[in-house]
């Protein structure tokens, strides 16, 4: 059904193959992004000098993703899927110039959040343009050819990544998006030409749009300040998470309200929705946590160079597409999603633990870091699926969105979170986590005890982040059995 409620046109499946071929493109632009950044962070800081803003690289990316997936979700809702797409990769594009071209740190995180609406759009709009074509049931085939995309863009992203930054310069890590950019924005305008467009017109929530950036980025700065050494009952710390409160709280209000919500709250009074939402939110933490601490732990503690570090990554972003290929498979025999997000859930929180326990185990980290990725992908597109299962036809675009702006808001918060925790325990003996991150990036080899320390500040933050991991699969014991429709 279509958004405005009435019957779409049927697409041929030659057509349905166009249209895919279209948003594979789209979603591996977005996917290479995500991966081709994080080898080159301890780079970035030492040129630029931010070393202590170094998680903002990260979390501006993901506050604009967080907020632009459910606004472009509903864009498509109302204005059609080709329209939002390309408006999206526009965004994506400046961003990525922007960040080409940054002379300072402030600079590149400013780029960086204008690049996360683009990014984060791209993925929302691409779901659910794929979810007005193609049943409940025969997506999890279809999220095996997104898992695909996602596998080149694991493997190659940090791969590339690496070694531009390595031989040339991390500038030409956002160069790349440009061409990128501009054959995706090309192909997939072709592909969605038919796919259908609403008739009725509704006012997008910007107030919402507003209050919920506010609101996240006042909590990311006061989640990040503790990190650099500002206490949290010091007066501009207590501003911020007051503010942040005060802000989420008015979205809250004002989504109850709004004649066209940002992120419908009626939604959430639909369990599957509710606790899918929740196992998306922690998992996509995991992700993008261990997409950057793990390059970050063999730069700093083993002297590894950028490219290698990058090769590390590599049994995750395998492990990833495997454990989505597999759901994809087993939800199309089975027809439902339960077992898949539970199993799911409770590898991710076994492999985060393994890896805070085993860091000087030989050989250990890439068969834990493999069974993650497994687990991780295991609970995404069965997540994803639920919920657009559980939810009426005129509601799966904003319902779609919905998901990926839990997923972007776990990542947004758990990288601010996390990169908080290391800087806090580098910094435990008295000195700076900043100061102690410069002197393990810089030439040479560190003293024992300053790699004693980070050693012992990366195990606890992996300890922290299995904690958080091991709540998802308590609340996936909660999941509703429900069945996948088949029209």
């Amino acid at each position: 059904m279509s958004p405005d409620g009435t019957q779409p046109a049927r697409l041929t499946d030659a057509e349905i193959r166009a249209v895919f071929v279209g948003l594979l493109l789209a979603m591996l632009l977005a996917a290479l992004d995500q991966n081709i950044v994080a080898v080159a962070l301890p780079r970035i800081g030492a040129e630029l000098q931010g070393m202590g803003m170094l998680a903002w690289v990260v979390s501006s990316y993901l506050i604009g993703s967080t907020v632009s997936t459910p606004l472009f979700g509903k864009l498509g809702d109302l204005a059609g899927r080709r329209t939002a797409l390309s408006g999206a990769i526009l965004f994506f594009v400046l961003g990525a110039l922007g960040c080409a071209l940054a002379p300072s740190m402030p600079w590149l995180i400013a780029a960086r959040a204008l690049q996360g609406i683009g990014g984060g759009a791209v993925i929302a709009v691409a779901q659910a343009a794929i979810a007005e074509v193609v049943a409940p049931r025969e997506r999890g085939r279809y999220q095996i050819y997104f898992s695909g995309v996602h596998v080149v863009a694991s493997v190659a992203g940090p791969v590339v990544g690496g070694l531009l930054t390595e031989h040339l310069s991390w500038h030409w890590i956002f160069w790349l998006n440009l061409p990128l950019g501009m054959l995706a924005l090309a192909v997939s305008r072709k592909a969605l030409a038919r796919v259908p467009v609403p008739r009725e017109r509704a006012p997008v929530d910007v107030a919402g749009a507003l209050l919920l950036t506010g609101g996240l980025v006042a909590l990311l700065v006061g989640i990040t300040r503790i990190g650099m050494g500002v206490g949290p009952g010091t007066p501009s710390q207590l501003a911020a998470f007051g503010g942040a409160g005060l802000l989420l709280c008015a979205f809250v209000r004002q989504e109850g309200r709004a004649p066209e919500p940002l992120v419908p709250l009626s939604l959430f009074a639909i369990p599957t929705v509710r606790l899918s939402c929740c196992i998306l939110f922690v998992g996509y933490m995991q992700l993008i946590a261990l997409s950057v601490l793990v390059p970050m732990r063999s730069q700093m503690l083993f002297k590894a160079a950028t490219g290698a570090s990058a090769l590390g990554l590599v049994p995750l972003t395998f492990g990833g597409p495997l454990g989505a290929y597999l759901a994809g498979r087993i939800m199309l025999r089975s027809g439902a999603t339960r077992l898949l997000q539970v199993a799911g859930a409770g590898t991710v929180a076994a492999g985060v633990l393994a890896l805070g326990l085993t860091r000087t185990l030989p050989g250990a980290e890439p068969l834990l870091l493999g069974l993650t990725g497994i687990g991780i992908g295991l609970q995404f597109p069965s997540s994803l699926v639920a919920i657009q299962n559980a939810v009426p036809g005129r509601h799966v675009g904003v319902a779609t969105a919905t998901a990926v702006f839990a997923r972007s808001l776990g990542a947004a918060v758990g990288i601010a979170l996390l990169s908080t925790t290391l800087l806090v325990c580098l910094g435990g003996s008295g000195g700076s986590g900043a100061a102690m991150m410069r002197e393990l990036v810089a030439s040479g080899a560190a003293d024992s005890a300053t790699l004693a320390t980070a050693g012992a500040a990366f195990d606890t933050t992996f300890l922290v982040s299995a904690a958080i991991a091991a709540s998802s699969f308590v609340v996936s014991l909660f999941l509703p059995h429900s069945a996948l429709r088949s029209h």
